[in-house]
């Protein structure tokens, strides 16, 4: 079972969001659920798109979103 924190970046902060997509893929790697790594691919297409996020950060975030994508495809 995942840890719970309380996290003092803003909701919808880059932080955040990585922080979510990583929590997500954690329990998917854990559990195999393809819901999981569904979420965790939509906060990382979030992150990839949020301008206020580092180039790197955005650039990673897309190409980690797309391998999730591949691994686990689109939902029903």
């Amino acid at each position: 079972m995942l840890a719970t924190f309380e996290s003092t970046s803003p909701a919808g902060s880059p932080a955040h969001i990585v922080a979510g997509a990583l929590a997500h893929l954690a329990t998917h790697l854990e559990s195999g659920c393809p819901r999981a790594a569904r979420l965790a691919a939509l906060l990382l297409d979030r992150l990839a798109a949020d301008g206020d996020a580092d180039a790197e950060l955005r650039h990673h975030a897309e190409d980690l979103a797309a391998a999730l994508q591949r691994a686990v495809g689109s939902p029903s």
